[in-house]
């Protein structure tokens, strides 16, 4: 520190004190070290949340960019369908707006077909391909993997309509 004289307009010696250094962390660790560290912690959880929340939760998965599966009770994690098994499901079909255009409960029998067998829509077979013997999930089927910009003329699904299959895998066979 210095003091300008207005009166002599000489300066004086600045006089140099010693730098005092700042104590280390007992651990040996320097404070770059901590700041590092706590960056990548930050960083870290980021990533965490962005897989938990951009997806969906732990309970609900992206399949594919069209079908995404919402576990509503949990099969038994064990048995999945394989290409060529026979797999049995209760299931019903809404529109986004909740209307129903299908259940195999009101008919009073399950849909029994064989998977990977191309005998329904894409996007279901792939949704119910993530799902266990037991298993009751939500399906949600955009229309490029279900009925796409055509709909179902004339019928109970309009033109590029987002699906929603409540969906029960009662068993899976191997034939």
């Amino acid at each position: 520190f210095f003091r300008f004289d207005f009166l002599s307009h000489t300066m004086p010696k600045v006089q140099q004190k010693k730098r005092e250094r700042k104590p280390r962390l007992q651990s040996g660790v320097s404070g770059r070290t901590v700041g590092i560290g706590l960056l990548t912690s930050v960083v870290g959880l980021f990533v965490l949340m962005y897989l938990l929340i951009g997806t969906g939760g732990p309970d609900k998965g992206k399949v594919s960019k069209f079908v995404t599966v919402e576990t509503i009770e949990p099969g038994d994690g064990v048995t999945f369908p394989k290409e060529g098994d026979m797999v049995t499901v209760h299931y019903t079909g809404y529109l986004q707006d909740g209307t129903e255009f299908d259940s195999s409960h009101e008919r009073g029998q399950p849909m029994v077909f064989k998977y990977k067998n191309n005998k329904v829509i894409p996007g279901w077979e792939e949704g119910v391909g993530q799902m266990s013997k037991g298993q009751r999930a939500r399906l949600t089927v955009q229309p490029e993997a279900a009925y796409g910009a055509k709909g179902i003329p004339n019928g109970p699904i309009p033109p590029n309509a987002v699906l929603i299959f409540e969906t029960e895998l009662l068993d899976v066979t191997q034939e």
